[in-house]
């Protein structure tokens, strides 16, 4: 294998990588911005009294996150 295309494959794997995690930052910031509106829409309707006791969790694995209450 070339010199040249052994460069060209670190760079694609590089700018893989990059856009994978840009993604997961991504989808990262959605369920966060998911988290916070129930967060609030609990608050206002007074139903947090009655759920005080879940949790809500974000897991994150793999470069991917679940939201679960």
């Amino acid at each position: 294998m070339s010199g040249k295309r052994k460069i060209h494959m670190l760079v694609t794997s590089h700018k893989k990588n990059q856009l994978l995690f840009f993604r997961s930052i991504f989808l990262l910031q959605n369920k966060l911005n998911v988290i916070a509106t129930n967060n609030i829409n609990n608050y206002i309707t007074n139903s947090h009294d009655t759920r005080r006791h879940s949790i809500p969790m974000l897991w994150i694995h793999d470069n991917k996150t679940v939201y679960s209450m």
